[in-house]
């Protein structure tokens, strides 16, 4: 990711409306996730940013956030959050095996060259009977300047990112979402696409007024998801995953 895009973050992550609504549904996921995690162990935030979701993960256990870039790091210090370290986010290898009682990978698998690689070493990560929450963008069609200014590697669909987990883990629930916005985020990757139009609109905050109506919107899925319904599409895909106990 560029590194004025984290300064972009550092402004807007904890209010605006994608940021803040997806946080509620993690969040729900975690607690989900931790009822059948290990007792013992840390919360690892791995590729944390500017540590937006830190905050909300401290409130269920001991947190270690991570990232592979300084400037994130830095961030993160910055806001108060001192237990977050830089590490390769591919290998983990300076971070102890066995020691996570959960992972929350939100939205950085498709940063990665070797995104299996991340899953194996997350998989090492993790005590048995670990957790790991994973969020990813979906659909490649969906591709947009975002995705570029991101520097993302690549969009997911379910079928795409189920087997790469089951080669490590046993997929609990997983879900599409962001669903109920999909047809106006679609027309607008169109639009952006054949307007060449700014890449950092994406990222900025809307008014008030919009920004709280777009946020309920999204968050509105939220008691439909906890029921056990698999959405059958949408902007987002989510999945947790559990390390054998053995």
């Amino acid at each position: 990711m560029e590194t004025h895009f984290y300064e972009l973050l550092a402004k807007t992550e904890r209010t605006h409306w994608w940021y803040a609504a997806r946080r509620e549904i993690v969040r729900w996921a975690m607690i989900e996730a931790l009822k059948i995690a290990p007792r013992d162990g840390v919360i690892y935030d791995l590729g944390c940013g500017v540590g937006a979701n830190l905050s909300m993960l401290e409130e269920l256990g001991d947190v270690i956030g991570v990232d592979a870039s300084d400037v994130a790091v830095a961030n993160c210090h910055a806001n108060g959050h001192a237990n977050v370290r830089q590490a390769n986010l591919e290998t983990l290898d300076n971070l102890p095996a066995g020691s996570g009682r959960a992972v929350l990978l939100a939205d950085v698998l498709e940063h990665l060259d070797d995104d299996a690689g991340c899953l194996a070493a997350i998989h090492r990560l993790l005590a048995p009977g670990g957790v790991l929450v994973i969020t990813v963008p979906a659909f490649q069609a969906l591709w947009g300047p975002n995705d570029d200014i991101s520097q993302h590697r690549r969009r997911y669909r379910r079928r795409t990112l189920l087997p790469m987990l089951e080669k490590h883990f046993r997929v609990v629930r997983d879900t599409y979402f962001n669903t109920w916005l999909l047809p106006p985020i679609a027309i607008g990757r169109l639009a952006q696409r054949v307007l060449k139009s700014d890449p950092e609109q994406d990222g900025r905050l809307p008014a008030a007024p919009v920004n709280e109506l777009l946020r309920r919107i999204f968050r509105s899925e939220l008691p439909v998801i906890s029921r056990g319904v698999r959405l059958p599409a949408g902007v987002s895909f989510l999945a947790i995953a559990q390390r054998s106990p053995a």
